[in-house]
């Protein structure tokens, strides 16, 4: 079991597309293979770059930009704790890449209410999407989101590295 909590929103369902059983705790817990959570969970984390890329921030309601980032960081912590349980040492090297990643970018992601916990996954606060002006939700998250752009990256990378074949 994860240290944090998951709303089962329609967001992080549709992040997992077709494996949106494992966009629930409990969806997760029957899965026993990492291998398999490794594979999903990048997948995910694909998706839900794809789209906070795709999101216009400006136009959309505050509950809106809140339910998207809130379900990328879900899948995000997710995909930090598949990683943290594989024994593949590519997994885990990227594991370590994402950490780094996300460190670089701590200042900017703190400006858009998301920290990190001592475990590394994220937390983002509850008033994050009421206080923040869109247009700095929008360089954080958007297209040109450098940080995203390389996190999608990772979770291509991620997905390569898993086997398949379980």
């Amino acid at each position: 079991m994860s240290l944090f909590s998951v709303a089962n929103t329609y967001n992080l369902r549709t992040n997992y597309g077709t494996y949106h059983a494992y966009s629930t705790a409990k969806g997760r817990e029957n899965e026993s293979s990492v291998s398999k959570l490794n594979y999903v969970d990048s997948i995910a984390l694909r998706r839900a770059v794809r789209r906070l890329a795709d999101f216009d921030f400006e136009e959309e309601e505050t509950s809106d930009i809140e339910s998207r980032v809130r379900a990328f960081v879900d899948t995000y912590n997710y995909t930090t704790e598949s990683m943290g349980k594989s024994d593949d040492k590519n997994i885990y090297k990227i594991g370590k890449e994402m950490k780094k990643l996300a460190e670089e970018y701590s200042s900017d992601l703190e400006n858009v209410g998301i920290t990190f916990d001592s475990n590394g996954y994220m937390k983002m606060s509850s008033t994050a999407a009421k206080t923040i002006k869109p247009a700095k939700m929008e360089k954080m998250f958007g297209k040109d989101s450098e940080f995203m752009s390389k996190l999608d990256k990772l979770s291509k990378r991620i997905n390569s590295h898993v086997n398949l074949y379980i």
